[in-house]
């Protein structure tokens, strides 16, 4: 790997390598022209000369370009600097498919819903006419959550089809020499020179499977020509035989992909996909019916008397079992809407479904993502952005005459407005204050959510002009907000989208007229971030994350059991109803997050799989904490701890089986405190010993959600209810203590010394916006400090995000993050604490003057171990638009 950190390449400065092959090298890179992290491949210099290599390095680019499915690798540009030929492509999170598997030993259902995701990705490339041609383990990579992308179309081949009016193109090899692929995941005709076309890809895709799934290959030999000789004439030998667990379904799959002749395979990818998919969903069945125990032999009275107890159970329990709807998965049809390269969220579509409205920025489950808004009309025609403001957007609606757009916005001091654009472009112009997720209902009646007291939100009804106002829901505790709203097609019901301090809780249905707090609805253990109705009412549908992703759940009204619809390794978000209720529209993509390091060799990579965040360095400077996200719950973050060594990059998982939504690691690093994401062991503070000899303990059971350490043997937290707290209590379980009179919106975090306590709180003035930032002191006689007048906490500091206040190990300096000071600034500031003032809100530029200050051009910075050192953690996310058809 020839190039070092902060090599510049027109617009993209090399970070850090990832992988070398055959034709190139592939390193990490930042797009410094739209500030995201890229996969930069570049031409091995000795190859630059070399014109079919040149050659083949662009084909790949063209090829994979013009492809877009979201288990295919994006390719956002090729670029040539200073007689360097590179791609960059997106960054995918990830291993290779072999190492995926040697990594975490997947059963068979996560083998199979892997490989349906690539077969997928193939039949799209095969319907645009392109052959892969190359497929094998090492251009598969898969993240930790079993998400695939297929890369490295440099064999690809433009295949022009016989029901594309043309003839098949010949790809004729004059001799081995010549031969271009993998011998042992070629196809017969592909190692003779023949003639190929998209059935070639079922038989590599069909050895990688059998490879997969068997730990060995079909075809294999102690030279390339040994190899190929089995590959041309030699059977595969039956997988059973070599795995005698494998269901006999698949063998039969694998015998017809790995056939000689071409015509004795699938007809195409596709029917290879829906033969996977039946296999899986059998499996799925299977599985969910408990094995039989051991026959015990009882005398006929008590054997007689057992079955008259337990046999009514077993008939109630396999009934509900069998009631019990299975993800509906298998058999969606799904079509691609948008094809952008970063990230759509958001959708919703006009009256007479014609167009739809989306925003363009953001990430899934945010409720305002930084974007702007776009309109298209659907099917084919091009998205026309409709502002150009930058501000946080969400929730956009069309008018009843569908002329117009009406969509939430928020301005840097966390205040939530309604504006309005002309669907055919104009000015946005303001439409209702203190109003967001809008919707208009009849008679020119809205409804919409309202700030009565920030951070609290209820949801209103009203004329166009304000008149007649009333609550129709407003939501109980501190820190609750109720987002957004659906109105049932009988006009009786609400479905009502809503958070607290924690997260996003499940959805709930309350009556119209404002009688009650309704119940909540929809899946019960995850986060509920959209809701909509089926036009005949008998229908909600849901966007969830319980299980661990965002994915579309439904459930019949009134009182029917929740099912989840979408079951894909990737995620979905956003339920824009077609007005024939036979589809919806709803963003699918992914997430990535990793942890760096800043020191002086530059930036380093530490994590690179799923989604790590939150990280924290011992004391001895060794080793790196981070949360991974992973399982579901209603929480902002349900995760794993893990940890990193910084030298040599050796990885663990801290405490398998927990989730957490936050940890602290105490001052002599032997100690861990966390909170336990909701829904998954008893909600509340835990402690813990690092080195594992004793088990974990249970400090606090009422759903607290944040806290530190202060000291080694006690522990500064928020209390969890109608009103919150700052509390203290030792880590021995001894009863906590209030420590502040006056109730806070979020504890923010606490001095290495335990002096001072970093809190959010509302603002004493009732429309006043944001939130006060105060330093508590422990000791008596110092006064409070106010660091901030109006602050924006919409971020967190429950969230994935650096919280705004942090101090070194040794408390000398404080780490500012400017994001929540309004500045539209996405740096950290670093500056003595010594220097802390009374109300730092000022611009970035009065920032950089302060005595002291460094700036960091990052927004997620934490402290490491020494002066000049910081972590970081990035995120970067890609989804589009896709139309999903409904089941039945």
């Amino acid at each position: 790997m020839g190039l070092l950190a902060n090599t510049t390449l027109g617009p993209y400065v090399v970070q850090g390598p990832l992988s070398s092959g055959g034709m190139g090298e592939v390193y990490r890179a930042h797009d410094t022209q739209l500030d995201r992290s890229v996969a930069l491949k570049v031409l091995r210099t000795d190859l630059v000369g070399d014109t079919s290599a040149v050659a083949r390095f662009q084909r790949e680019a063209k090829l994979a370009s013009s492809l877009n499915h979201p288990h295919i690798i994006s390719i956002y540009s090729v670029h040539e600097t200073d007689g360097m030929l590179c791609i960059a492509m997106e960054l995918v999170s990830g291993e290779t498919l072999s190492k995926w598997i040697a990594a975490n030993k997947p059963t068979l259902n996560r083998i199979l819903e892997v490989f349906i995701q690539i077969a997928d990705a193939l039949a799209a490339a095969h319907s645009a006419g392109v052959v892969h041609r190359d497929l094998k383990p090492g251009n598969i990579l898969v993240s930790a959550q079993g998400y695939a992308k297929v890369l490295d179309f440099g064999l690809a081949k433009q295949v022009v089809t016989p029901d594309q009016g043309g003839s098949q193109i010949s790809t004729n090899i004059s001799g081995a020499a010549d031969l271009l692929g993998t011998p042992p995941y070629m196809s017969p005709e592909q190692a003779k020179g023949m003639p190929v076309d998209a059935r070639t890809d079922i038989f590599s895709l069909g050895v990688v499977l059998y490879e997969a799934v068997t730990g060995v290959r079909p075809f294999h030999g102690e030279s390339t020509i040994e190899v190929l000789n089995e590959v041309i004439s030699n059977p595969a030998r039956p997988a059973r035989e070599i795995k005698p667990s494998l269901p006999a379904e698949l063998d039969w799959i694998l015998e017809r992909t790995l056939a000689k002749q071409p015509a004795e395979r699938y007809g195409a990818m596709s029917e290879f996909a829906a033969d996977l998919r039946r296999l899986r969903g059998r499996l799925d069945v299977e599985s969910s019916v408990t094995s039989r125990p051991r026959e015990r032999k009882l005398k006929p009275l008590y054997a007689g008397l057992l079955l008259a107890v337990i046999l009514p159970a077993v008939a109630g329990i396999w009934m509900y079992l069998r009631s019990r709807p299975a993800p509906q998965a298998s058999g969606l049809r799904y079509e691609q809407l948008t094809d952008f390269n970063d990230v759509v969220t958001a959708p919703a579509l006009s009256p007479d479904g014609r167009m739809v409205a989306f925003i363009r920025g953001g990430n899934f489950g945010t409720s305002a993502a930084s974007g702007e808004l776009y309109v298209k009309l659907l099917p084919n025609g091009d998205p026309i952005q409709l502002t150009h403001d930058g501000r946080a957007k969400h929730t956009p609606t069309f008018t009843p005459d569908g002329n117009r757009i009406v969509y939430t916005a928020l301005d840097r001091k966390f205040v939530w407005d309604s504006w309005e654009v002309p669907v055919l472009g104009g000015p946005a112009v303001p439409f209702m204050r203190n109003a967001s997720g809008l919707t208009f209902l009849d008679e020119g009646q809205i409804m919409f959510a309202e700030i009565d007291k920030n951070p609290h939100m209820s949801i209103m009804t009203s004329r166009l002009n304000r008149i007649d106002q009333r609550p129709i829901y407003v939501p109980q505790g501190d820190g609750s907000m109720a987002h957004r709203t659906a109105r049932s097609p009988d006009k009786k019901w609400v479905l009502v989208v809503e958070m607290d301090g924690s997260g996003w809780l499940p959805c709930r249905i309350v009556p119209f007229d404002g009688s009650s707090q309704g119940r909540q609805v929809g899946p019960a253990g995850g986060q509920c971030t959209t809701a909509s109705w089926s036009p005949d009412g008998k229908w909600m549908y849901f966007s969830s994350n319980e299980g661990g992703a965002f994915h579309i759940w439904r459930q019949a009204f009134p009182d029917g059991i929740p099912e989840q619809i979408t079951a894909e390794s990737n995620e979905q978000e956003g339920t824009a109803v077609a007005p024939d209720g036979k589809s919806l529209i709803t963003a699918v993509g992914s997430t990535q997050g990793a942890v760096w390091l800043h020191d002086k060799q530059g930036d380093r990579q530490l994590t690179f799989e799923g989604v790590a965040m939150l990280p924290k360095m011992a004391p001895d400077g060794k080793t790196v904490f981070y949360l991974q996200r992973s399982g579901g719950s209603r929480s902002y973050i349900s995760a794993q701890l893990w940890k990193v060594d910084v030298t040599t990059g050796t990885k663990e998982r801290v405490f398998p089986g927990f989730l957490m939504s936050h940890y602290d690691i105490s001052a002599d690093g032997q100690h861990v405190l966390f909170a336990a994401a909701e829904g998954e062991k008893d909600p509340g503070l835990w402690v813990a010993d690092l080195e594992r000899r004793r088990p974990p303990r249970q400090l606090t059971k009422g759903g607290e959600f944040r806290a530190f350490f202060s000291g080694v043997n006690e522990i500064v937290f928020l209390s969890n209810g109608n009103q919150r707290f700052i509390q203290k209590m030792g880590v021995d379980g001894t009863a906590p203590r209030r420590i502040l009179e006056i109730s806070a919106t979020y504890l923010l975090g606490i001095s290495p010394d335990g002096q001072w306590i970093a809190v959010a709180m509302p603002q004493e003035e009732p429309d006043k916006d944001g939130n006060r930032i105060m330093l508590i002191p422990m000791e008596k006689g110092r006064s409070p400090i106010q660091i901030c007048k109006s602050c924006v906490m919409g971020f967190g500091p429950g969230r994935v995000n650096a919280p705004l206040i942090q101090w070194s190990n040794d408390g000398s300096s404080v780490l500012l993050s400017l994001k929540y000071f309004g500045l539209q600034s996405r740096k950290t500031a670093v500056l003595p604490f010594a220097k802390i003032a009374v109300d730092m809100t000022r611009s970035e530029a009065e920032f950089a003057k302060l005595p002291g200050v460094r700036l960091i051009d990052e927004a997620d910075v934490f402290p490491a171990s020494r002066p000049g050192e910081y972590l970081m953690s990035r995120r970067s996310a890609s989804s589009n638009l896709f139309r999903i058809s409904l089941p039945d």
